[in-house]
């Protein structure tokens, strides 16, 4: 029981840091896109 809890637990801390990176390199890439669009105009 203690070892399918730790596994369930391991997933799901995996699955958060995978989300959060995607979102991290979306934000950046916004902020990139927001800063070279200042540059052009």
């Amino acid at each position: 029981m203690r070892q399918k809890y730790a596994y369930t637990v391991n997933i799901l801390l995996k699955k958060t840091l995978i989300e959060e990176a995607f979102y991290q390199k979306r934000r950046v890439q916004q902020l990139f896109n927001a800063s070279t669009l200042k540059k052009d105009i």
